[in-house]
């Protein structure tokens, strides 16, 4: 995992240095072992003769594989996490039970290759089964507002399908009371 991979997720820098600063712990870990694993190897190699010392490596060699395996699952965990997050944030879930949701989901039901999750429509059709109400709903009501003045109909930028802040700011600088009357229809509270 690199801070490269995570800034293209568009994570926020805090959220990177905390993700990396994991992730750099559990790597310094896992060298520690790895280097505590070669200084035992290097002892038992000088105390045991013939088959003993074989026997012994090949022992050491299965422990070191198998930490070596852990480590690659939890990055690829990590990895998935940090997609599933990102498309559950994307989706509309409310963001502070996203760390909560992650904890419980199973993993194996995302598909991740080449840093990407392949089947993200199918995972966030699992969470909205499991977790729906936490996503945020849509409340248009009636037609798209237009403009006075204008003949053309827009389309509400408040509104969640629509939202636009640019379009946003534009009408509440033109028009406040427009603004705030968009904004109501589209079930959101401006100050």
């Amino acid at each position: 995992m690199t801070r490269k991979f995570l800034q293209e997720l568009e994570l926020s820098k805090e959220t990177i240095d905390k993700i990396m600063s994991a992730h750099g712990e559990g790597v310094e870990r896992h060298k520690a072992i790895n280097k505590e694993l070669h200084k035992e190897l290097a002892k038992a190699a000088e105390s045991l003769s013939g088959n003993e010392w074989k026997l012994k490596y090949e022992a050491e060699l299965e422990a070191h594989k198998a930490t070596k395996e852990d480590h690659a699952a939890r990055e690829e965990a990590e990895t998935i996490d940090v997609l599933v997050s990102k498309a559950l944030k994307a989706a509309g879930m409310n963001e502070a039970l996203i760390p909560k949701a992650l904890k419980l989901y199973d993993r194996s039901v995302a598909d991740f290759k080449d840093g990407k999750l392949v089947n993200e429509l199918s995972v966030l059709e699992s969470f909205k089964a499991e977790w729906g109400d936490f996503f945020g709903k849509v409340k248009e009501k009636g037609a798209a507002v237009g403009i006075p003045g204008a003949s053309n109909v827009q389309k509400n930028p408040w509104a969640n399908a629509h939202r636009n802040l640019s379009e946003q700011t534009r009408i509440y600088r033109e028009n406040p009371a427009l603004a705030m009357q968009m904004a109501k229809a589209a079930g959101v509270l401006v100050r």
